[in-house]
């Protein structure tokens, strides 16, 4: 027959060098107490891995493990000491928790979950019972083994992006493998030395073997790629190009209604939104407004116009990687959209001081379509670069079958 004894041990997953002596069931603080001792005959350096004898028991210890029901379990045992002739008297590290962690690998794998799905630690905090110290705790100790199982394998793809950390003009440098999507490093303030210090963290090979970087348009993260990583092409991400070529038309859209307005026409008031709103997100009258100005000799519309066909190339990647093999017929149409000039020559070679945001802009904003680089960061590492970045606990997989579902997080108090 089995007992509450035997069924938490499966639960546990526990070898037989491990035994439940007890379950103590306590109602008023809704608490579980599950009781373990050691019976094996043998145990194992925690710092060489060999076989040792036993020395003696350590204190006992208590670790917060998954809820059972709407009850609070703990694990409470004395952990074993070796005696290792190499190096001395050593607490053993039990199968159940990480090295002086206070909780168990499967609470820190759900801790972690909970960390991701929430905004900000003391939302977790909150879900979880516990304190910001100790979450915090938590997710350190999941970035550590995240950094410890990585591999320095081959990335073909990263991009460097500036967030705006915490509150006023506070900015950190996130480097990021686009094509794992995972944020590989992330360093304080938006310089070309922070840009250098994420960037150095690669490997040699992984540097050489770089085909292509995304990066925003700051000059300090164009110096620090081509330093760092010199065989590498840098692509000025969608979101970008996109920003600079609603701010070029709405320049023009202020001096055509300042030259409008001196003759005592309104026609350009209040119209901002209308020429930098996608089409489609516009209400039914705002698009019969817009069609009705757009169709008049402006500068404003002209500039509109080649915003709104630059805007088409990003939805047709593949027919534009074939056209990016010939290259400088293409190169010369997005000089003439971010310099605002629609009859623009093709040029046989850039001219000296075509526009403020220069040639190497649009190079490297056509570079993007040989490369299946949209932006320079994942969607959603934002929300998530101050918390988890690689890691969380990984279980035996005896502790993984056991486990079931998963328990009913409990609130505050």
């Amino acid at each position: 027959m089995e007992t509450p004894s035997s069924h938490y041990a499966l639960l546990l997953g526990l070898d037989d060098s491990w035994r439940v002596d007890s379950v103590d069931l306590q109602l008023e603080d809704r608490r579980v107490e599950i009781r373990l001792s050691h019976v094996g005959s043998g145990v194992v350096c925690p710092e060489c891995g060999g076989a040792c004898g036993l020395a003696d028991h350590a204190e006992e210890r208590r670790w917060r493990h998954l809820d059972t029901m709407q009850f609070t379990a703990d694990l409470i045992a004395r952990l074993p000491r070796c005696r290792c002739p190499d190096h001395g008297v050593k607490t053993i590290v039990p199968p159940w928790a990480g090295k002086h962690s206070s909780f168990t690998l499967l609470f820190e794998a759900f801790a972690v979950e909970v960390l991701q799905a929430c905004r900000t630690v003391k939302a977790a905090a909150a879900l979880l019972g516990l304190s910001w110290d100790a979450v915090q705790t938590i997710m350190d100790r999941a970035v550590a083994r995240g950094l410890q199982r990585r591999e320095a394998t081959l990335i073909k793809h990263i991009g460097i992006d500036e967030k705006s950390f915490g509150r006023g003009q506070d900015y950190i440098t996130v480097l990021t493998a686009l094509d794992g999507s995972r944020v590989l490093d992330v360093a304080p303030e938006r310089t070309q030395a922070a840009a250098e210090n994420v960037l150095a963290t690669l490997t040699v090979e992984q540097r050489q073997g770089l085909c292509a970087v995304a990066a925003d348009m700051l000059p300090a993260y164009a110096h620090a790629v081509a330093r760092q990583t010199p065989n590498a092409e840098l692509v000025h991400d969608k979101f970008h190009v996109a920003k600079h070529l609603g701010e070029a038309v709405d320049q023009v859209r202020r001096a055509d209604n300042k030259a409008l307005q001196a003759q005592d026409d309104d026609r350009l008031k209040g119209t901002r939104q209308l020429w930098l709103f996608n089409k489609v997100n516009l209400l039914p009258e705002q698009r019969r407004r817009f069609d009705a100005i757009k169709k008049q000799v402006l500068k404003t519309a002209r500039a509109w116009g080649i915003t709104d066909l630059f805007r088409c190339f990003w939805g047709n990647v593949s027919t534009l990687r074939r056209v990016a093999v010939r290259g400088r017929r293409f190169s010369a149409f997005c000089l003439s959209a971010f310099s605002g000039c629609p009859g623009a020559r093709v040029e046989s070679s850039p001219p000296p001081t075509a526009t403020p945001l220069g040639w190497s802009t649009c190079e490297r904003s056509f570079a993007r379509f040989r490369w299946s680089t949209t932006r320079c960061d994942p969607p959603g590492h934002g929300r998530r670069i101050p918390r988890v970045t690689d890691g969380s606990p990984r279980p035996s997989a005896g502790q993984r079958a056991s486990a079931g579902g998963r328990p009913a997080v409990r609130g505050p108090g």
